[in-house]
């Protein structure tokens, strides 16, 4: 990647399309330009935030351990009005991946569990959601049970295909641990 991609802000506001978002990723972490990644992503520009966040969940596919230090900022960002739905998928998506901490798991599980009952969110952000509270859920039943009921009102009522498949394949996995329980 070229030198003139050493300012970040530069490179997420302009309209690049010759670009692979892994390839950045790469960049930024060969580079450790995670901090400034970070500081990206938690501005109030929208498609300059958004675009950071896609990059660092990028990161954190590539190496995970970097991007821990940054869950509770990440997670306390997810309490800001009026965040670019960019911004929302980019922190769900990466933590439909990898474990919630366990002090934030309360709080996601309310904001994840509003979010996918909330037919006016972006597909993504349910879908994400829905993953992010079967996650935490499969370590306490009565949550299992909670989300099952909520998962088989949204199969009466959705008409998305994507949540349609993702709800039917997390009630299958519910029912298979509650078979083995």
């Amino acid at each position: 990647m070229s030198s003139r991609y050493n300012n970040l802000r530069y490179f997420f506001i302009e309209d690049f399309t010759d670009f692979k978002m892994e390839e950045v990723a790469q960049y930024i972490l060969d580079k450790h330009k995670e901090n400034e990644l970070l500081k990206l992503a938690l501005m109030p520009d929208k498609k300059l935030s958004s675009r950071a966040i896609w990059a660092l969940s990028h990161c954190a596919d590539l190496s995970y351990e970097r991007v821990i230090p940054f869950h509770t900022t990440l997670i306390n960002h997810l309490k800001q009005d009026d965040l670019h739905d960019g911004v929302k998928r980019g922190i769900l998506r990466l933590f439909q991946e990898y474990p919630i901490p366990k002090k934030h798991e309360t709080f996601m599980l309310d904001l994840c569990f509003s979010y996918l009952n909330n037919p006016s969110e972006p597909i993504a952000i349910r879908m994400f959601s829905m993953v992010i509270v079967f996650n935490i859920s499969k370590a306490y039943p009565e949550l299992l049970n909670e989300l099952e009921l909520t998962l088989h009102q949204v199969l009466q009522t959705e008409t998305s295909p994507g949540i349609l498949s993702r709800t039917k394949k997390i009630v299958y996995e519910i029912n298979g641990i509650k078979k083995a329980a």
